[in-house]
């Protein structure tokens, strides 16, 4: 890869000659070129697990019964999959309001319905049965 945040210098390299503006391009407009381009392999494989992992959390979130936060947790994967979807056409993530509600997103998924330990509960405070 060219290293993360070098799509704007590198890309002017190479840009059509007959089609050069006098726009600036600061990012691809579909994440996961942009990605492939600044990060090389290592960055797609990674890409490739993380989207591995929010697939099959998200697969869980709605076989998930609604005790142990399923609706919370489709509602995560939803909003997650929207941004994932959005990825492709432009740089979302990119924005502070979306990267909160996508890492918001992946917080649920990460923890929701995951049980809890139970906690053995005492009136004796000293420990003498």
């Amino acid at each position: 890869g060219t290293g993360i945040g070098s799509f704007g210098s590198i890309y002017p390299s190479y840009e059509n000659l007959d089609e050069i503006t006098q726009a600036f391009i600061a990012s691809a407009h579909n994440e996961y070129l942009e990605i492939a381009l600044e990060l090389g392999i290592v960055g797609v494989l990674v890409m490739i697990a993380g989207l591995i992992w929010i697939g099959w959390s998200s697969v869980e979130a709605w076989r998930a019964p609604e005790t142990e936060g399923g609706p919370l947790r489709r509602a995560a994967s939803i909003a997650c999959l929207v941004v994932i979807a959005h990825c492709l056409v432009d740089s979302p993530i990119r924005t502070q309001t979306i990267a909160c509600v996508f890492a918001y997103g992946l917080g649920v998924l990460a923890t929701a319905g995951r049980r809890k330990p139970q906690r053995e509960t005492s009136t004796n405070i000293m420990g003498y049965e």
